[in-house]
């Protein structure tokens, strides 16, 4: 059988511009419309907006624009790490969409995983690469996003730059990061191992749905093993690359937001 993250299953099998194209390309334009339409302007006013633009000078419009073309381009390759002998220009192309789509809509999560998969099935990649992307991508995007804040605040508690408060906070979020770390790291390690920790983690679910309750019956072990397949290919051979892509990912979001919030106070207050 072959692996799934295989170069022949992995690898594009064919090419054009098909029928799932044709449907993600206008579902992605119904969203474009709606987003410029009706969401953009009930958070703010078109006028305004470039009014401020105007009164920027040429050194605070050239860093915007840089940061926000880096923090484009960087987006994608995560995603590139997660999805070997994908092409650049389909990768972002997937990306942006299913991205764009999530947060515009209502129910856009999961709208844009279907985009997601009708997209990479045009371009001729299998089911079994593309639940791993997806899988892979949503674990360190969680990871990430989650680990870096709580690793600055406690790197700000150690240096006694934060409230009691503050590093008590920082204390735990450290804590249930490293946990939540090395659980995924076992499940990774044996399928045994993932199979006792979805068990456990049924049977928490299970006494937790009792106490409101409700009888539940799910085989959260089968579902963790079928996960760990899906993606221990991958992340064996290139853990390291999907990791320094995320991280470089979050450090660009955190560059071009620190850029905005340095912005002059007039501009920001219009």
């Amino acid at each position: 059988m072959t692996a799934p993250d295989s170069p022949a299953e992995a690898a594009p099998r064919k090419a054009g511009f098909g029928k799932q194209q044709v449907i993600a390309l206008i579902i992605t334009l119904v969203v474009l419309v709606i987003v410029f339409a009706r969401v953009l302007p009930q958070l703010g006013d078109y006028e305004v907006a470039w009014a401020a633009i105007q009164d920027l000078s040429t050194a605070w419009m050239g860093a915007i624009l840089v940061a926000t073309v880096a923090n484009i381009l960087i987006y994608v390759l995560p995603y590139m790490a997660a999805l070997p002998g994908i092409r650049y220009w389909r990768a972002f192309v997937v990306r942006q969409t299913s991205f764009m789509i999530s947060n515009a809509i209502p129910a856009g999560g999961a709208i844009g995983l279907g985009v997601q998969y009708a997209m990479l099935s045009g371009y001729g990649i299998g089911p079994a690469p593309t639940t791993a992307v997806i899988g892979i991508t949503s674990t360190w995007n969680t990871f990430v996003t989650l680990g870096l804040p709580i690793i600055a605040l406690a790197g700000l508690a150690a240096s006694g730059q934060a409230s009691a408060e503050a590093a008590t906070i920082a204390v735990i979020g450290l804590l249930v990061i490293v946990i939540a770390v090395v659980l995924f790291a076992l499940i990774l390690r044996k399928e045994e191992t993932a199979r006792r920790i979805g068990d456990w983690g049924g049977r928490v679910i299970a006494r937790l749905a009792r106490i409101i309750k409700k009888d539940l019956d799910l085989d959260i072990g089968g579902a963790v093993v079928h996960f760990r397949a899906s993606i221990i290919g991958v992340v064996a051979r290139r853990w390291h690359v999907i990791t320094l892509t995320n991280v470089l990912q979050q450090l660009a979001q955190f560059h071009q937001l620190r850029i905005k919030f340095r912005l002059p106070l007039h501009v920001i207050r219009a």
